[in-house]
């Protein structure tokens, strides 16, 4: 996946810039129970509204010391939505932005927004809060919803904002709702460690794939942690025999097989010159590896 916060958030503002409409749905930020030190997950929902919808836009101020790690599309969206958010500021305010130009939603959880609290963050509830308009966020309103068309802006929506509890667990007792398990108290969620490695044996401080990136930085940036895209040798390493590899693929030399995840650098679904040509950018320096992995 690549990461290209600005261009999307961007786009998403100019098709959701157009109009407005007679519906008036919820968005409702949800309300979790995180441990100091823990993870869970902060839903956002849509509901009432009369017509499907084709992309939202938002933006929340989390409480002091709560940190969003994540953005994952929500049950109501299929995985051919496009997503992308940007965290920034102290306390953190993180915008998001989903959006489809062929596909709708109607109500449901649109997006989860993975949390960690600080080990000193503090215990209590706090509101998490839609953000007032800022000129430095590229996003047109505090919240959008934009029609089936993807044309028409729908801004008369009734925000519900949500909470965030801090809690100390009482030892041995199962973790709170909304939160991940992570039994080596390491900060990746068990369910993440085993999806990608297989084991609990990995920290966010360690690269698995080699590519340079942490898997905390990868899991942060939405990155796959057990893919080094443009390895095609499995070397750990970008060299021009990697190049060489995806140029025998084009010719017919070498099957894709299961190479495609590795020898696809512009992530379109198929090996072509333009694959070939990203390696040996990076093997020249003229372009840096995080900008092809995904």
């Amino acid at each position: 996946m690549r990461h290209e916060t600005s261009f999307l958030i961007t786009l998403m503002c100019v098709v959701m810039a157009c109009g407005a409409s007679q519906a008036a749905p919820t968005l409702q930020v949800g309300s979790p129970t995180l441990a100091p030190g823990g993870t869970g997950v902060l839903p956002l929902s849509v509901s009432g509204g009369a017509e499907p919808f084709a992309g939202i836009n938002a933006r929340l101020v989390l409480p002091p010391k709560i940190h969003c790690t994540e953005v994952l599309l929500g049950p109501a969206l299929s995985g051919g939505f496009i997503k992308d958010s940007l965290v920034a500021g102290d306390p953190e305010t993180v915008t998001v932005v989903a959006y489809s130009g062929s596909l709708t939603f109607t109500n449901g959880e649109v997006l989860h927004l993975q949390l960690r609290a600080d080990a000193d963050a503090a215990v209590g509830a706090q509101d998490v809060v839609f953000a007032s308009a800022k000129a430095e966020v590229t996003v047109n309103a505090k919240w959008a919803l934009s029609d089936a068309t993807g044309e028409t802006s729908i801004k008369d929506i009734l925000p519900q904002n949500g909470k965030i509890t801090v809690t100390v667990n009482i030892e041995g007792e199962p973790p709170a709702e909304g939160e991940l398990p992570d039994s080596d108290t390491d900060g990746l969620p068990d369910d993440y460690e085993l999806e990608h490695f297989g084991t609990l044996d990995q920290g966010p401080n360690d690269d698995f794939d080699g590519d340079g990136l942490s898997n905390g930085q990868e899991r942060d940036r939405g990155f796959n942690p057990a893919l080094f895209v443009g390895d095609v040798d499995g070397t750990k390493t970008i060299t021009g025999a990697d190049a060489t590899r995806v140029l025998q693929i084009i010719v017919g030399l070498r099957e894709t097989g299961t190479l495609l995840n590795w020898a696809d650098t512009n992530h379109d679904g198929v090996i072509t010159a333009a694959d070939a040509t990203r390696i040996l950018q990076i093997v020249t320096e003229m372009r840096n590896i995080e900008s092809i992995q995904r």
